[in-house]
């Protein structure tokens, strides 16, 4: 699946989880991995 286009990376990992969630059709627990995979512990965006 994709992520929305205009995902704010910046937002709090939880508001991540739910935009995935709601609007890509994952569920929580993959919504969950995919931030994971994006963002590192400090909330900051992984090149």
């Amino acid at each position: 699946m994709l992520l929305p286009p205009d995902l704010d990376l910046d937002a709090p990992r939880e508001q991540i989880v739910q935009r995935l969630v709601v609007e890509s059709g994952y569920d929580e627990a993959a919504a969950r991995e995919v931030v994971d995979d994006l963002l590192s512990d400090d909330g900051s965006v992984l090149e």
